[in-house]
């Protein structure tokens, strides 16, 4: 992780728990010419506009006067979205039940993505129910895992 990126990383974290959020992702990323320091939140109820407004003045402040990244940026805070990628036990715990797409590095029953409930999982593999099919998944082969919606 680049030095400046690692140390908005901390701030983000310090003030997420001040405030009552999750810390989802933090990245800087250029589009269009420009830099972007996106802050992703996460709370169990989930995130509105307005939750994204209060990090952001909290925050703006911070970084302004701690001043990681050396050069311009736009600030943009938000939510993982409906499509959240599942990254952390947390996570998969979180939504056990719920709606996934599963992407995978190798074909598991000769298909590489996925779709069904989330069911089980453990260190080695996850189970998807779809109608009354179940699907085991290794997650070694689990490229990525995010929540879908009908």
């Amino acid at each position: 992780m680049k030095p400046g990126l690692d140390k908005a990383k901390k701030i983000a974290a310090r003030l997420t728990e001040q405030l009552g959020y999750e810390l989802y992702q933090v990245e800087l990323v250029r589009e269009n010419g420009n830099s972007i320091l996106r802050i992703t939140i996460d709370h169990p109820n989930g995130i509105q506009h307005d939750d994204c407004e209060k990090f952001s003045r909290a925050i703006d402040p911070i970084l302004d006067l701690e001043d990681p990244i050396p050069h311009s940026y736009y600030l943009e805070v938000s939510s993982p979205g409906i499509f959240r990628e599942l990254r952390s036990e947390q996570d998969f715990s979180r939504f056990q039940g719920s709606l996934v797409k599963v992407l995978c590095n190798k074909a598991v029953d000769e298909l590489k993505s996925h779709r069904g409930y989330l069911t089980t999982f453990n260190e080695h593999e996850i189970t998807l129910t779809w109608e009354s099919n179940e699907q085991k998944i290794p997650r070694s082969l689990i490229k990525k895992i995010h929540l879908d919606i009908l």
